[in-house]
């Protein structure tokens, strides 16, 4: 069976809550990995 996300939901400073097709959820951040010249200004 592949992982597929099947939704994600905003939470605040780069959390982000996702669900996957297998019923399994939980919150990512993603403050460390949002970092380089394609997301400056």
């Amino acid at each position: 069976m592949f992982l597929h996300i099947i939704s994600a939901r905003y939470i605040e400073h780069y959390n982000i809550e996702i669900q996957f097709n297998d019923g399994r959820k939980g919150i990512v951040d993603l403050s460390n990995s949002l970092k380089g010249k394609v997301f400056q200004p």
